[in-house]
């Protein structure tokens, strides 16, 4: 079903978070906090400019999974604001243009199970990528199990990582999100609301969960529709634990400036979910809308859009 421009004003979904929510997320930031961070990085001399210097990273999250990503740094003197970005499920980072231009430090990051070749992707990737259901295959019904718990808490551990960074000011810390990765934007920031300044929601995806079930057609989307189905083993545990992943529960605690960018024409990140969770934001918020896909951004374009409404925020903190 098509949404309108009077479905963004008019939807206000209501708010009923699991009564264990934030003892649950208490004892994963502590599991979090016992594995030691340990990054690594390399230099890559070929695209490390005069003014901006570009290393591969990689660090140490939960279960010692190593999470990979492109860090780069403007040559300047003093300590820096900084952006993480985080892309969608079953995409891939795009290392080709990975340049803030901006005077921000840059971390974009891979998701957990998406690790592919920087600078080298291909369709047969993408193709790979597709096949792969991450969250299908770890299930829900251990929620601390879950393919979700690890992504969200991986996206604390990015926040972690650039505390380790000495060029960095942590007062001044900005996170982009795209589709699925717009809810670990948001899992971040609330966590780290001592330090996340603002956040980017590109075509969010994943917020007000049961809305998004409704109408996603997204691979992620079709992952989990099938472990909630009731012709599952373990559909009961499985329903009741989805709930602490809805971004919903925390729209009225995120402190950051928040700006969405949607289309009414996406049926893999469908613009109704976003305005619910839109509309129950307390912070300050705005959104660029998109009444179709031909007037929607590119996807270097509304980066580049991301990048410059940071730059703005992040320098107004400093």
């Amino acid at each position: 079903m098509k949404a309108s421009f009077d479905d963004c004003f008019q939807t206000f979904p209501s708010i009923q978070s699991p009564p264990d929510l934030n003892r649950f997320w208490q004892k994963g930031m502590t599991a979090l906090k016992r594995v030691n961070v340990d990054p690594r990085s390399r230099l890559v001399l070929s695209r490390s400019l005069g003014r901006e210097s570009l290393s591969e990273v990689n660090f140490a999250g939960l279960d010692n999974h190593r999470l990979h990503g492109l860090f780069t740094v403007p040559r300047r003197r003093g300590k820096l604001p900084a952006v993480i970005a985080f892309h969608d499920y079953h995409e891939q980072i795009d290392g080709s243009g990975h340049i803030s231009g901006e005077g921000l430090a840059l971390l974009t990051v891979q998701l957990r199970g998406h690790e592919t070749e920087f600078f080298s992707h291909s369709a047969g990737s993408d193709l790979e990528l597709r096949e792969k259901q991450l969250c299908a295959d770890a299930g829900l019904a251990d929620a601390e199990a879950s393919y979700l718990y690890r992504a969200y808490l991986d996206a604390v551990r990015c926040v972690d990582f650039l505390r380790l960074q000495k060029s960095i000011d942590m007062q001044r810390i900005g996170i982009i999100g795209r589709g699925f990765g717009a809810a670990l934007a948001v899992f971040a920031a609330t966590q780290m609301s001592e330090n996340v300044r603002a956040l980017v929601l590109e075509r969010p995806s994943f917020l007000w969960l049961q809305s998004w079930l409704e109408e996603s057609t997204s691979d992620l989307a079709q992952e989990i529709k099938h472990l909630v189905s009731r012709n599952t083993r373990l559909y009961t545990r499985s329903k009741k634990n989805l709930p602490l992943f809805d971004p919903l529960n925390w729209t009225e605690q995120l402190k950051p400036e928040v700006m969405a960018a949607v289309s009414l024409e996406d049926d893999w990140n469908p613009p109704r979910p976003a305005f619910g969770f839109f509309n129950r934001l307390k912070a300050e918020k705005s959104m660029q809308l998109s009444p179709d896909e031909e007037s929607y951004p590119t996807a270097s374009e509304q980066r580049a859009r991301s990048l410059k409404f940071m730059a703005e925020i992040l320098a107004e903190a400093e």
